[in-house]
């Protein structure tokens, strides 16, 4: 169970704490642009909030309610999570582009799309994995029995998965800026999208391929071994992109 705490609070950390100090890095460096870098991190923020829980999640459950969403959930697994990935990716992506090009005018310096890709990260992480460690943490300290679902290997992989999110989200909002300031924001847009839904659909899409309806084509460590290399080679690209766009993006 220590171990586990351990990878926990690593988990809180690197959700909530390297955001924290990579818009810290940010204003520092910009400290004229202060104000509006922190305006377009809490638009980061609003944009998961508003879009992933707001709609998505309770799209999804009008749908589960009201449709026969749960019957082709059932039959269609993989479609199933195609569709969810695309749908939360299109919904981003619009919501994300509303901000760089109506609210801020294609005017997103560098410094501006890393702090928005903070703000929707930290907020993404937060929510998804950072609350929940922490009540876990609590939940020990006051003493209550609790039966961990999830060994400590993979939630120290939890935490590394969320710093190549991370980069892999920087890269994707970095780009729509670009695109946006180079006057191509449907494209940007169809780009996003695609990225966005990849990130989402191809986890699940391979530990689907561990369950017993799929035949158990591969071991859940195997599963994970493919996600996280590909992941990480995506995230390696981004850090190249992100070197390239800092060059060429708009500055204030």
């Amino acid at each position: 169970m220590t171990t586990e705490i351990i990878a926990l609070a690593v988990d809180a950390i690197v959700s909530i704490i390297i955001p924290l100090i990579v818009l810290g890095i940010v204003i520092a460096k910009n400290k004229k642009q202060w104000k509006s870098i922190f305006c377009i991190y809490v638009c980061g923020a609003l944009v998961y909030v508003t879009m992933q829980w707001g709609i998505k999640e309770h799209g999804l459950t009008w749908l589960f309610n009201n449709t026969d969403f749960m019957d082709f959930m059932n039959a269609h697994y993989l479609l199933y999570l195609l569709v969810v990935a695309f749908a939360g990716a299109a919904l981003i992506t619009v919501a994300q582009m509303f901000v760089i090009v109506i609210i801020f005018k294609r005017k997103v310096s560098y410094a501006k799309s890393i702090a928005f890709s903070m703000g929707y990260s930290m907020t993404a992480a937060t929510l998804l994995i950072g609350v929940r460690s922490i009540n876990t943490i609590i939940e020990v300290i006051k003493g209550t029995e609790l039966e961990m679902n999830t060994n400590a290997t993979e939630l120290f992989l939890s935490g590394y998965e969320r710093i190549l999110i991370l980069i892999i989200e920087a890269t994707i909002i970095t780009s729509l800026v670009y695109f946006a300031e180079k006057e191509k924001a449907v494209r940007g847009g169809i780009i996003g999208v695609f990225f966005y839904t990849m990130v989402a659909f191809l986890p699940g899409f391979f530990l689907a391929f561990t369950l017993p309806d799929y035949y158990e084509v591969f071991d859940r460590s195997i599963a994970l071994t493919m996600i996280y290399v590909i992941l990480t080679a995506t995230a390696i690209a981004g850090i190249v992109i992100l070197n390239v766009l800092k060059n060429v993006i708009y500055s204030d």
